[in-house]
């Protein structure tokens, strides 16, 4: 289970919802531009877990459907460490910023 776009959701519907998003775009590509904020990451050691948040630029392209997008998408996921492994336990996203 984790928290997927504000929805408690089980592994395999968040599994899911990330291959048909691929399937969509298949073609992506993100980075940083200079000047950007860097990722801001803040860990609870109590909690043993992380936040990530930033910003990325982004560009996705469909040959099939004919297709682009771009833009700026704010992220943030939150990682817990399970047995030495790190885990993403929740994830939302947002474009700020469309091109």
């Amino acid at each position: 289970m984790g928290t997927y776009y504000g929805r408690l959701l089980p592994k395999h519907a968040i599994l899911r919802d990330k291959y048909y998003f691929l399937r969509r775009w298949p073609i992506r590509q993100t980075w940083s531009s200079p000047g950007d904020e860097s990722p801001t990451i803040s860990c609870s050691e109590a909690e043993t877990t992380c936040e990530i948040s930033g910003l990325r630029n982004f560009k996705a392209m469909s040959a099939e459907r004919g297709a682009r997008a771009a833009g700026v998408v704010r992220y943030w996921y939150a990682v817990r460490l399970l047995n030495g492994s790190p885990q993403i336990i929740a994830e939302n996203s947002k474009i700020v910023v469309h091109n």
